[in-house]
């Protein structure tokens, strides 16, 4: 079953107030149109097509190894649109990142399956682009080592057998045509109805590219302007003419959904690279979208529309102020902090009349409000994966044109997550049998649903990648010392014995874990972390914050500590109201 958190006592009356007492706006009877119309923002779903093609299914260890899942996402994404359904969602928004990696086999899995709930449920789904689909502009071969045959050992697997010389001599190899990776092409032709053409009955459909106005718009006029010939942009010298999905379209009268492809492609000898994956580049890059932008907006608040805007990367700092901590302790660019906007980006899109944007790309749940050099203000909604902890999705519901509620709808209960336990039984056992040196924790196949297996995903991927990559002393002095003897250090002395006996309950390695779910749920990582716990680790840091010594650990430490709190101390995440107009958020507790 799907957890939501409980609606505040005095809701209705506030409410009431909110929707019969505000003053008067512009182009009234359009936006009372859409009151209480309910969107869903459903990203990173990274579909893998485990279904209908099981020799798909990817080990546990690369899943231990990777930031999401690949198996059980086919499942939870099912699990998601049935709950967004019986939520009475109509409109169902996908921020990128749908399938694995771009492949055709994933394309097509996610395009039957979005018509499947449009036919059935009367869905309208609009997607956008991530850096996973397409993985390349136009498209490129595929091949991964992380396989699982029927017997749990590792199967190679590749798009095109000129790529079998490559690999036999690693192991059991494989073809796989529909593993190719699909470009921009491919991409229109699988998902092309859901947003990136323009389909009758949208009351407007627009392209960065197109002539006509909301004034003059017809049908026929779109189907010309959806033409993929007709959407591409210069970006530099040594690249063809670069493609760009971005749209706007009205699926609703009042309604203004702004799509943006955020996509930016460089080429090294000759090959085009992945992504570059954050605005900084995007605005370099993609000169005609932000004079778009402006236009769309300054058009909406002309039309009286409500303006949702979505891309796959966000707007804003996602680190409650904790980038330069990270960089200092843990490297530059990890956390993504090479993902993080500069400040000016936010204040960019804040003064081009942007006030509320969803994006993914990170897999954290988070909210942040900026405000721009013209007064408005900027709210990005960080929509939580369905691949990773927390699987979840945000459901917006607009009251007024400026009053939105946002909830996190947790997935707990996902039927067939655990279809798999018995094939990764057979990967553990095979591994235990060769003395595998890094041997994942069996204990995961034990998890009561998939809320708890994504949390325990997270558990391993902190043991398996995350802490090798701190420096070694931090390492050897931080990963198994319990929670007294780190106390003891800070404080740079022995502590009494008959110290409270639960400081002997954790070690430095749960704390770490404790912070990765903090950083990626924010404040409903709370529920899973003891209040005793917290108020122990709050102690910790103060004891930290007043030392003086000048150790490698005890800087390390104390900047965690500080970085900690930073992750406790940001905006509501969970269920909350936003006023646009004074970007002001208020929980919902």
């Amino acid at each position: 079953m799907v957890k939501q958190t409980k609606r505040s006592t005095g809701y209705s009356g506030w409410l009431f107030l909110i929707l019969f007492l505000l003053p008067s706006i512009s182009c009234q009877q359009s936006k009372e149109e859409i009151r209480d119309i309910r969107i869903a923002f459903l990203s990173d779903v990274h579909i893998q097509d485990v279904v209908n093609y099981p020799h798909l299914v990817r080990t546990m260890e690369s899943q231990l190894l990777s930031t999401r899942l690949f198996n059980e996402n086919y499942y939870a994404f099912i699990a998601a649109l049935d709950d967004a359904v019986e939520k009475g969602v109509q409109i169902v928004v996908l921020p990128g990142d749908l399938t694995d990696d771009g492949q055709t086999v994933n394309l097509q899995a996610m395009r039957d399956i979005l018509r499947q709930y449009t036919e059935r449920h009367g869905l309208s789904f609009f997607v956008t682009p991530g850096n996973h689909d397409p993985m390349r502009p136009f498209g490129c071969e595929y091949t991964r080592d992380c396989f699982l045959d029927e017997n749990g050992k590792r199967l190679i697997l590749v798009s095109d057998s000129s790529l079998l010389p490559h690999f036999s001599s690693q192991g059991t190899t494989q073809v796989e045509p529909l593993l190719k990776g699909e470009g921009y092409d491919g991409l229109l032709h699988y998902l092309g109805e859901f947003g990136y053409f323009p389909q009758e009955q949208f009351l407007y459909w627009e392209t960065p590219f197109c002539e006509y106005t909301y004034d003059t718009y017809s049908f026929d006029q779109a189907v010309e302007a959806a033409n993929p010939e007709k959407r591409v942009y210069f970006q530099q010298e040594d690249l063809p003419l670069m493609p760009d999905v971005s749209y706007l379209v009205e699926p609703v009268k009042g309604l203004w959904i702004l799509g943006i492809d955020a996509n930016v492609y460089t080429r090294k000898d000759g090959q085009f690279q992945g992504c570059l994956q954050n605005y900084n580049t995007i605005l370099q890059y993609r000169k005609h979208l932000l004079p778009w932008i402006e236009k769309v907006a300054r058009e909406a608040e002309k039309e009286g529309k409500v303006l949702v805007t979505v891309s796959h990367y966000p707007m804003t700092d996602f680190n409650n102020g904790a980038t330069p901590y990270i960089n200092q302790i843990l490297g530059q660019g990890k956390l993504d902090t090479s993902r993080v906007p500069a400040e000016d980006i936010g204040v960019t899109f804040a003064d081009a009349g942007i006030r509320l944007h969803f994006a993914r790309h990170i897999h954290i749940n988070d909210t942040e409000v900026l405000q721009g050099k013209k007064g408005g203000y900027l709210t990005n909604i960080q929509v939580p994966s369905l691949a990773a902890y927390p699987p979840a999705y945000k459901l917006l519901t607009i009251h007024t044109d400026a009053i939105m509620e946002i909830e996190t709808v947790k997935l707990e209960t996902v039927p067939g997550y655990d279809t798999l336990f018995p094939l990764y039984e057979k990967e553990h056992n095979y591994l235990q049998s060769i003395n595998y040196p890094n041997l994942w924790n069996k204990e995961i196949l034990a998890s009561g649903n998939y809320y708890e297996f994504c949390t325990r995903h997270l558990r391993e991927l902190v043991k398996f990648r995350m802490i090798p990559s701190l420096p070694s002393i931090v390492r050897d002095s931080l990963v198994s010392r319990t929670g007294k003897e780190l106390y003891e250090y800070a404080l740079q002395q022995p502590v009494p014995d008959e110290t409270d006996n639960d400081w002997t309950d954790w070690t430095g390695f749960d704390i770490l874990c404790d912070f990765y779910l903090v950083r990626c749920a924010d404040k409903m990582a709370l529920e899973q972390i003891p209040e005793k716990k917290l108020e122990q680790y709050a102690t910790l840091a103060e004891a930290f914050s007043k030392q003086t010594t000048d150790t490698e650990f005890m800087h390390f430490m104390n900047t965690f500590c500080k970085m900690f709190s930073l992750f406790l101390e940001g905006k509501p995440a969970e269920h909350f109201y936003i006023d646009l107009n004074k970007g002001v958020i208020t929980a919902i507790e």
